[in-house]
């Protein structure tokens, strides 16, 4: 579970990393990372699991599992900076989950 100081949870936060942040794509997951000028505090993210992704089950599902390995990264991502995880179709299916997520996460970190 993510702490709380490290939950993203206004609207302009989220439009803005997923518009001006870079943005990676792994298997069925999709990540944007953004990290603003001066940003400190502590790195938060976001989820974003449509309905595209199955019903109310499948979708906490997901959620569960990604909060689960971003809660392990966390601590390692960049002071100050803005992450989103949307989850694509398939990924309540997915066993590559956990591993594509840490691929598109590294791959944003060399990005930013």
């Amino acid at each position: 579970m993510l702490p709380a100081r490290h939950r993203l949870r206004a609207a302009k936060d989220f439009t803005t990393t997923t518009r001006a942040g870079a943005r990676r794509s792994r298997g069925c997951v999709v990540v944007s990372g953004y990290l603003p000028a001066g940003a400190t505090g502590p790195a938060r993210v976001g989820l974003a699991i449509g309905k595209p992704v199955g019903n109310s089950v499948k979708r906490h599902a997901v959620s569960r599992r990604i909060r689960g390995v971003m809660a392990s990264l966390v601590t390692d991502l960049p002071d100050g900076s803005l992450w989103v995880v949307r989850g694509l179709p398939g990924a309540a299916e997915s066993a590559t989950l956990a591993e594509d997520l840490r691929s598109a996460v590294a791959a944003v970190r060399g990005a930013l």
